[in-house]
């Protein structure tokens, strides 16, 4: 019986270091004990879609609800504004014809506004101012810039100084034209039924883009 070691490149031994393995060639790196040597495999692909995620279908409730409500305040804010812009204009109380009168109450530093109807204007109208107690008359002024409400054009800007009563009377040369005092507005204000109107558009926009999103990230994630 021999007990000496097993032949050199014996397939059940153990080989000395340096010493090839049947069926590798020499000078080539001996892998490991144990190991298995892998050759040109690729690492394993991810499943396709799971960096993706879909939103979820309430964002259409979203960006529906911001674009409701952004057309609803813009709506609101330009009927109030608007509303309150042409309340200005002359009531019934206070309308003459060429030639006539009306007696207004003036407060101590405000004004007033002479307005005629839009049709019957003319630059050659005039209009005169008087204290009915007989104190101190108020600035009567040309009209700053221009205006229309409720089919009444701005003509004069009446400022007073003491508060009282002052009658005021106009004449030109239509027969037929119809004059008024009412709040005075300034031109500028006529913009502030459009102003807002826009007050409500950064609410539809930003739900048209909660929508457009909602829709371009859930098509492309049904795709993958």
């Amino acid at each position: 019986m021999s007990f000496g070691h097993p032949p050199i490149g014996d397939p059940g031994g153990v080989n000395p270091a340096g010493v090839p393995a049947p069926g590798q060639a020499p000078g080539s790196p001996t892998p490991p004990t144990g190991a298995v040597p892998e050759y040109g495999l690729p690492p394993p692909a991810s499943a396709p879609g799971t960096s993706v995620r879909r939103p979820r279908a309430f964002w259409y409730a979203i960006g529906a609800v911001l674009i409701a409500i952004g057309v609803i305040a813009s709506v609101t804010l330009f009927v109030v504004a608007l509303s309150q812009l042409t309340a200005r204009a002359p009531g019934d109380e206070n309308t003459f014809g060429n030639n006539e009168s009306t007696t207004v109450h003036i407060d101590a530093g405000a004004s007033k506004t002479i307005y005629v109807t839009n049709r019957t204007f003319s630059r050659s109208m005039s209009c005169t101012v008087a204290n009915a107690s007989g104190g101190v008359n108020p600035d009567l002024s040309p009209y700053s810039g221009q205006l229309t409400l409720n089919n009444w054009r701005a003509l004069f800007t009446v400022s007073a100084q003491d508060s009282g009563d002052y009658r005021v009377s106009c004449s030109g040369p239509v027969s037929d034209a119809r004059f008024g005092v009412g709040e005075h507005s300034s031109a500028s204000e006529i913009a502030y039924p459009f102003i807002g109107a826009a007050a409500g558009a950064p609410l539809f926009i930003a739900g048209f883009v909660v929508l457009v999103v909602t829709v371009v990230r859930r098509s492309r994630g049904a795709r993958l």
